[in-house]
């Protein structure tokens, strides 16, 4: 990297990759002529930042979902247990109802 592109590097690592990319296409940040090695740098540049961004909220909501699947798989043991408790009960109950009239 020449001193040009770590110029180039550090005004885009300032910026989010929106705003970056929109600077380079607005030229309000020359990067050299559209097709010139720092105008591809600069883009690919700005890709990478959008790769990592895109990486980091897609490792959240894996996380979020592998949190939310937990919870739902607890949330199925409680109920099966609830239901099983509510049979038992129901069975009891007939069990002493028959047993007090004979």
């Amino acid at each position: 990297m020449d001193s040009a592109q770590t110029a180039i590097a550090e005004k885009l690592n300032s910026m989010s990759p929106e705003e970056a990319r929109q600077a380079i296409n607005n030229g309000k940040i020359y990067v050299g002529d559209p097709g010139s090695p720092n105008h591809q740098f600069a883009l690919s540049l700005v890709a990478a930042k959008e790769t990592a961004l895109a990486e980091g909220r897609e490792s959240r909501s894996l996380a979020i979902s592998e949190e939310a699947l937990r919870i739902s798989k607890r949330a199925t043991n409680i109920a099966l247990i609830a239901m099983i408790l509510s049979i038992a009960t129901a069975i009891g109950i007939a069990i002493f109802q028959w047993v007090t009239k004979n």
